[in-house]
C-alpha cells in the first residue's frame, strides 16, 4: 500500500536555492523530487510513498555553496480528512486560482493549499476562461499531470469534495488550454 505525505521546509539556510528530496536513503531510486526551489520547499508538496517510508532527506543541490546554515523540514502522514492540493497552469499566459476555502491567485504558475474537510465542505479551483486571446482560445480541462496527463474534468470552476478525485494523483490539478 501507499500513503500521501506532505513535506515542507520549516527553516532553510539563507544560501540554499535548490534541493533534492529523497526518502529512506540518498540514492537515485529513492529520489522524490529534484531541483526543488527554496520557495517551493517552504510552500510544501505532497508525495506518494510506500506505507513503510518514515525518513525523508532534503539535500542541497547548489554544488558546494550550501554551507552557511542548517535547516529543518516537516512531514505529515495521511489523514483522510486532510488533502494537500497542487493547482497549476500549463501555459504562461493563462491563470489558475483557488476560490475556496482560502482565496489564492490568480497566477500563471502554481498554488498549494491544505484543506481540512472537517472544517470546509469543499475545495474550489478555477481556470482562466479567456486566456491569451487570440493565441489561446479557451480552457480545455483539468488534468492529473503537466504534460500527457489524464483528463480529470472539464468543469470550470471545479468543486472537489473530500471523496472526489481521489486517484493516485488526485490532489494535483493542471489546467490545459488550447
Amino acid at each position: 500500500m501507499s500513503k500521501r505525505v506532505f513535506i515542507n521546509g520549516v527553516t532553510i539556510g539563507r544560501d540554499v536555492s535548490l534541493v533534492d528530496i529523497y526518502h529512506t536513503s540518498i540514492t537515485g531510486s529513492n529520489l522524490l523530487a529534484s531541483s526543488v526551489s527554496k520557495d517551493a520547499l517552504l510552500s510544501g508538496s505532497s508525495f506518494i510513498v510506500d506505507d513503510d517510508v518514515v525518513e525523508f532527506f532534503v539535500v542541497c543541490n547548489d554544488g558546494d555553496v550550501c554551507q552557511d546554515e542548517t535547516g529543518s523540514i516537516s512531514f505529515a502522514s495521511y489523514n483522510p480528512n486532510i488533502r494537500y492540493f497542487d493547482v497549476a497552469s500549463t501555459d504562461t499566459e493563462a491563470t489558475v486560482e483557488i476560490t475556496y476555502p482560502t482565496v489564492d491567485g490568480p497566477t500563471t504558475g502554481s498554488l498549494t493549499q491544505i484543506v481540512d474537510f472537517r472544517t470546509y465542505p469543499s475545495f474550489i479551483i478555477e481556470a482562466d476562461t479567456v486566456p491569451a486571446y487570440p493565441r489561446l482560445t479557451g480552457f480545455d480541462g483539468w488534468y492529473d499531470a503537466p504534460t500527457s496527463g489524464n483528463l480529470i474534468s472539464t468543469d470550470n470552476p471545479l468543486t472537489v469534495s473530500q471523496t472526489s478525485f481521489t486517484g493516485s494523483r488526485g490532489d494535483e490539478f493542471y489546467a490545459y488550454f488550447s
